[in-house]
C-alpha cells in the first residue's frame, strides 16, 4: 500500500501547498542578530556611552557628592530605557517572524502587531545577494521584478535601507545563512518558470552599501 504524504502548510494560509510543491527551508531570525545588524545596537550604545562619558566629564568639574549623582542619573537612565527599547524591538520581531523557501516561492511572515503574510513567487525574483559575515551569520536581499509591487513600509525591518522605489525583501538576522542560501538556489534552479538562474544568487562577505544586514 502506497503511503501519501500529509499536505503542508504556510502560516497565514489556511489552504494546503498546491501538489509538487513542498517546503525547502524554514527558520528565523534571531533578536541578537537583528540589533546587531539592522538596528545597530553597537554603534548607538558606543555613541550613548560617549554622551554619558561627557555628561559625567562635565558634571564632574562642576558638582560633587550627591548633586553629582542626581545629574547623572537621567543620562544613565535613558541610555538604559533607549537600549532597553532597541533590544525589546529586536527581540519581537525574532519571534513574530518566520522565513519559508518552497519550492516555488519565498515566503516572509512577519508583523508584530498585525500578522502578515508576504508571498514572493519566484518567477518575480530578478536576483539576490546573499550577505555572509565572518561567523556564518547573514542576510539574504531579494531584488524583485519591478512590476510586482511592495510597500517598503509594510517589509520593514526585513527589506534594505534606502530602497524605497523598488524595495527589496530581505531575510535578516539568520543565524546560518548559507542553509536558507542553499534551499533559495535549488529551488530558483527546479523552477521552470523562474526568471534568474540559480548562479544568480551572489555571495558576498560583510554588509553592501545600503544593506540593513
Amino acid at each position: 500500500m502506497t503511503t501519501q504524504s500529509q499536505p503542508q502548510y504556510l502560516p497565514g494560509i489556511g489552504e494546503a501547498l498546491p501538489a509538487g510543491e513542498r517546503i525547502r527551508w524554514r527558520g528565523r531570525p534571531r533578536a541578537g542578530l537583528i540589533a546587531r545588524h539592522v538596528l545597530k545596537s553597537r554603534a548607538i550604545t558606543g555613541y550613548m556611552l560617549v554622551m554619558v562619558a561627557l555628561a559625567v566629564a562635565t558634571a564632574v568639574r562642576e558638582l560633587s557628592g550627591p548633586d553629582l549623582a542626581r545629574v547623572l542619573v537621567l543620562p544613565v537612565l535613558l541610555m538604559l530605557v533607549a537600549l532597553g527599547v532597541l533590544w525589546s524591538f529586536a527581540w519581537l520581531h525574532a519571534r513574530c517572524t518566520e522565513y519559508i523557501i518552497t519550492d516555488r516561492r519565498v515566503v516572509l511572515q512577519v508583523g508584530i502587531a498585525l500578522d502578515m503574510s508576504i508571498n514572493i513567487p519566484l518567477r518575480v525574483v530578478a536576483s539576490g545577494d546573499v550577505v555572509r559575515y565572518k561567523d556564518g551569520s547573514g542576510a539574504i536581499a531579494l531584488t524583485i521584478l519591478p512590476e510586482y509591487k511592495l510597500a517598503w513600509l509594510a517589509l520593514w525591518p526585513h527589506a534594505k535601507t534606502w530602497e524605497f522605489k523598488n524595495p527589496m525583501p530581505m531575510l535578516i538576522g539568520l543565524a546560518d545563512v548559507a542553509t536558507p542560501a542553499a534551499a533559495l538556489r535549488e529551488a530558483v534552479a527546479a523552477d521552470g518558470d523562474a526568471v534568474v538562474a540559480a548562479p544568480a544568487l551572489d555571495v558576498g562577505v560583510g554588509t553592501p552599501a545600503g544593506a540593513t544586514a
